[in-house]
């Protein structure tokens, strides 16, 4: 909770869009999502946020509708 009101409230990260999504992601999912959220970001001009993490010491966070587009392709890939 203290997170969210500390950081942008429509951006969230890979594992806690997959949550919301009802989705378990693993490193290696959340490594390939991140890799393409960080691109489009990147193509578009857009900046990320990051928040702290007790793992990894920092993760990236990333706009909704940049996570969407993401884990929309991701299964369209995954069913495929």
């Amino acid at each position: 909770m203290e997170a969210k009101t500390q950081t942008r409230p429509d951006f969230f990260t890979i594992a806690g869009f997959g949550t919301i999504k009802g989705m378990n992601i693993n490193l290696s999912i959340a490594s390939d999502l991140s890799r393409k959220a960080s691109k489009i970001c990147k193509d578009l001009g857009i900046q990320t946020d990051t928040i702290p993490d007790p793992r990894f010491g920092k993760v990236k966070m990333y706009p909704t509708q940049i996570l969407e587009r993401v884990f929309n392709e991701y299964q369209v890939v995954k069913t495929s």
